[in-house]
């Protein structure tokens, strides 16, 4: 289902203005993360090579999803044009819940590159110590970007995966059966690519106007704000330019 639903975003999205682009990561008592290169761009395709989960006991969840909040965090702070429309990021996480190796710091471990079976490109790395707070402190403070979490086990620690989807403006779904699971993956895709097309009348004599548009979540803590000029007349109104 992630595969379709990376596929199916990226083919909404080819008609679209802006890019695509997805990470993934994955994690035990390390975090593995994607890396597109020069020779290799990640496709959904190699979503299905990624090496399988080594039996162990050790699990960093929360140093994990910090991780990748920083990773998405760093790419919508890029400088843009002023009036350009902010990235939307969206972050799935699946997991029991369960952590008990995040509050190890093992950020001096040297990057190691490794490749899936198709040459997919990742790399293994350590990371500071985490907690829970930290984590939901930092998931909080982030702008323009959703985590929706899918609970999966035999034993799930609801609590911390509620609180993760909550500070992260996003959902919970504890072990979905298919048709679920596909509902959240088409929630996903939804939620990047719906355009709405909003209309309203102002009573406005000819001129020039300047018009900002401020959209924001339920929670007020996501926002995004496109400001253009437009002109009037007995013919209509057109747009000048964005601002």
């Amino acid at each position: 289902a992630a595969q379709q639903s990376v596929q199916s975003g990226e083919d909404i999205w080819k008609e679209k203005s802006g890019t695509f682009k997805f990470y993934t990561s994955w994690f035990n008592d390390y975090i593995f993360y994607s890396v597109d290169t020069v020779n290799k761009i990640w496709t959904p395709n190699d979503i299905a090579t990624i090496p399988a989960p080594l039996e162990g006991s050790a699990t960093k969840l929360f140093a994990a999803t910090d991780f990748m909040i920083d990773k998405l965090n760093a790419l919508t702070s890029v400088e843009k044009p002023e009036g350009a429309p902010n990235d939307q990021n969206i972050m799935l996480v699946f997991s029991d819940g369960e952590d008990n190796y995040s509050w190890y710091d093992s950020s001096e471990l040297d990057p190691e590159t490794l490749t899936t079976t198709e040459g997919a490109e990742f790399v293994k790395i350590g990371y500071k110590a985490t907690s829970i707070e930290n984590l939901l402190q930092n998931l909080e403070q982030s702008k323009n970007l959703t985590v929706h979490v899918i609970g999966l086990g035999d034993t799930i620690n609801e609590q911390n995966l509620k609180d993760i989807a909550k500070a992260g403006n996003g959902t919970f779904r504890k072990n979905p059966d298919t048709d679920n699971l596909k509902t959240v993956f088409d929630q996903v895709v939804q939620e990047f690519t719906t355009l709405q097309t909003q209309g309203a009348s102002m009573p406005l004599p000819p001129g020039e106007y300047e018009f900002t548009l401020k959209v924001s979540n339920k929670a007020g803590n996501q926002f995004a704000e496109y400001r253009f000029k437009f002109q009037t007349d007995e013919n209509g109104a057109s747009i000048i330019a964005p601002q």
